[in-house]
């Protein structure tokens, strides 16, 4: 077990954007999670897994949306209000809160939970790093014949304008129906609590220590702020990250379809897909680096990740990436062919065979 306060929290947050991977939402909206649960509490309280048992339960957090959407505030309050909707379904005791994946806001998912319950949080994202499609951060479990998924989620910059679902079924329905919900929305942010399963399978499953690793690399970046080099070189040397190239932003397309941001943009002659995350870097049709990797991009001046729907034409950037491999845990969202076919899906490039050859 161990505790968090404000100024760790936010390297947390630091750490986070780094792999949100140009997803995992907007900084802005991590800090103003981070400031209005530090108004309710002193210090966050995270499990490590020796803290739990096999079978205590702990459920998932996150939001949905597209991180450009200007409706990605959700009032605070509005997420106890989905917990009590989730437990008029579901009468166990739960033991801990996960986020689902991470990002400068993703990673914050379930600090607000945890500061007006005081259930603790579980140091075990269920990915290390941010993803498009919302079955990555259930732990496989639609992968399990006849596992019936519940969700509960609530929508709302104020009391005056919230709006609850909660959805019991097959997973992969149960989320699309909360994505269409959110589409339907004009893109407005959904809180979502998800999927209680033991401690056990959680871990077995999830990207265990991740928070401890945030914690080390943002406390770096915050002592570096301001200086993109060395930052840069620090990730490289000390943190299995590599260099891809530096240059400008050029060519940039974007626009919000289904509640995802899609596009593209060019780099020193290299094509940059992204969907919501960054998903590929190509020169002359070859790929130099595809999902699940990581792929970075920092600010040349300031060394702040920049996001895909923050990223503008001209802007100097540093892309980085860190191989698969190299990440936390079993993490299975990012280890199962399955969910390289709906990047394919929705990218129309070739995902598999770029992920198999990063498993040799």
């Amino acid at each position: 077990m161990f505790t968090i306060n404000k100024e760790q929290a936010y390297c947390v947050l630091l750490g986070g954007a780094l792999f949100g991977a140009g997803g995992g939402g907007l900084l802005k909206f991590g800090i103003e999670v981070l400031d209005t649960v530090f108004s309710l509490v002193d210090q966050l309280t995270y499990l490590d897994p020796e803290d739990l048992d096999d079978e205590d339960i702990v459920i998932s957090t996150a939001m949905v949306g597209a991180p450009s959407s200007p409706r990605g505030r959700l009032e605070p309050s509005l997420w106890k209000k989905s917990l009590e909707a989730f437990r008029s379904n579901y009468e166990g005791s739960i033991r801990a809160i996960a986020a689902n994946e991470l990002g400068a806001s993703a990673s914050s998912n379930g600090w607000i939970l945890s500061a007006l319950t005081g259930i603790p949080l579980c140091d075990a994202p269920c990915v290390p790093r941010a993803v498009p499609y919302t079955p990555m951060c259930c732990l496989g479990l639609d992968q399990i014949p006849g596992f019936v998924s519940l969700q509960s989620a609530c929508r709302g910059s104020s009391e005056q304008d919230y709006f609850q679902i909660c959805c019991k079924g097959e997973l992969t329905e149960v989320s699309a129906a909360i994505r269409s919900a959110c589409a339907n929305a004009d893109g407005a942010a959904f809180g979502v609590i998800r999927n209680p399963v033991t401690a056990r399978y959680h871990l077995d499953h999830a990207a265990p220590g991740v928070t401890r690793m945030l914690l080390k690399i943002g406390n770096m970046m915050k002592n570096n702020m301001g200086n993109a080099a060395a930052i840069r070189d620090a990730l490289i040397k000390d943190h299995h990250f590599r260099f891809i190239l530096s240059d400008r932003v050029e060519q940039k397309t974007i626009c919000n379809r289904n509640g995802y941001d899609t596009g593209s943009f060019s780099i020193d002659g290299h094509t940059v897909l992204f969907w919501n995350e960054f998903m590929l870097v190509e020169k002359n049709g070859e790929r130099l680096v595809s999902f699940p990797d990581p792929i970075i991009a920092l600010d040349a001046v300031s060394g702040m990740p920049v996001t895909s729907a923050e990223m503008q034409q001209g802007q100097q950037l540093i892309l980085l990436t860190i191989e698969t491999s190299a990440l936390p845990g079993a993490s299975v969202g990012i280890r199962t062919e399955a969910y390289m076919r709906e990047i394919e899906k929705a990218l129309d490039r070739d995902i598999v065979s770029y992920y198999h050859a990063a498993l040799r």
